[in-house]
């Protein structure tokens, strides 16, 4: 996929996912505490991937790409926080069915962002 909006609201969406796991998981045991450090990380950089797509897009000003990502991503992580609670209602574990699914996907296309 070429089109940098398309690439910038996948980016969102993995961002906002890796946000809501960072948020939802405990911090014990460590193992849990590791994967949401982790997911902090990658939710820092597909955000920051999608402000990268959205730029080159050259449709919004940056002004304009902050303010979308600050008002989008915390909305899909909430989504996200929602199917989680489902999730583990209905099997005991969040990383079952569609839900593994997604987080399959984005750490599959993760690129960690140079800083």
């Amino acid at each position: 996929m070429s089109d940098l909006f398309h690439l910038a609201v996948i980016a969102q969406k993995c961002s906002g996912l890796n946000s809501a796991l960072y948020q939802f998981l405990p911090d014990k045991p460590e193992v849990l505490l590791m994967i949401k450090q982790k997911a902090y990380a990658h939710s820092t950089d597909f955000m920051l991937q999608a402000a990268l797509f959205l730029n080159q897009k050259g449709q919004l000003s940056e002004t304009e790409i902050i303010n979308e990502l600050q008002s989008n991503i915390p909305v899909i992580a909430e989504q996200f926080k929602v199917k989680f609670k489902k999730q583990q209602l209905a099997t005991g574990n969040i990383m079952d069915g569609a839900v593994k699914e997604e987080i399959d996907f984005c750490q599959s296309i993760h690129t960690p962002v140079k800083r």
